[in-house]
């Protein structure tokens, strides 16, 4: 079976993917990986998100925690999701995901920073918590970071998943602090800012 057909045994279906504040690398790649309709959740981004796969985007700007997690329910044609990527973990996304999730039979949430017990206590019985580290991948399933590994390669030449844009900030470190400066005013949208060393003033 391949590494795909892994992603497609049901991991993300009627998945909800959170980028609250940005279209995240990691939400991005999930979004491509899921084969299933997949409702992002993100604020200036959302063409971003439906440009790398999402069925559809919610708008999280403006709205309380009850009217996003109303929201959440209401989409996939009223179905709701039953699964939810936390690519945030914070700012109380985790209380949002919970509502959502709330009388789903079988639900999962996963997190990717990590939740105090007392976050977690928000959460209902039907939901199985899951924190996603990429250690993981090294480590406790490394037979099974292996093979995505493997995948990835081919998978990115071939043009079935596609990494995000990247934008090189001249004048090698120097430029950091432009890169913060655009980062503070929002201008980052779906890409990574990349500073070459070698470009630095002075550097030998």
């Amino acid at each position: 079976r391949s590494v795909r057909d892994s992603a497609r045994q049901g991991t993300f279906r009627g998945s909800c993917s959170w980028e609250k504040g940005g279209f995240l690398t990691h939400s991005q790649s999930g979004t491509q990986l899921a084969g299933y309709h997949v409702v992002a959740v993100s604020g200036s981004s959302q063409d971003v998100a439906l440009k790398y796969g999402a069925d559809e985007n919610l708008d999280y700007r403006n709205k309380s925690n009850e009217d996003l997690a109303a929201g959440i329910r209401k989409s996939n044609g009223g179905k709701g999701v039953k699964y939810v990527f936390d690519a945030v973990s914070e700012n109380e996304t985790h209380a949002v995901a919970a509502r959502a999730l709330e009388g789903v039979e079988g639900a999962v949430y996963g997190h990717v920073l990590p939740l105090s017990d007392e976050e977690l206590k928000v959460f209902s019985d039907n939901v199985r918590v899951v924190r996603i580290m990429c250690r993981a991948a090294y480590v406790e399933e490394a037979k099974e970071g292996e093979k995505w590994f493997d995948w990835l390669g081919p998978a990115l030449e071939k043009g079935e998943i596609k990494p995000q844009r990247v934008t090189i900030v001249p004048g090698g470190l120097e430029g950091v602090s432009e890169g913060l400066r655009r980062l503070e005013q929002h201008e980052v949208r779906g890409e990574k800012l990349v500073y070459r060393i070698k470009e630095t003033p002075g550097l030998a």
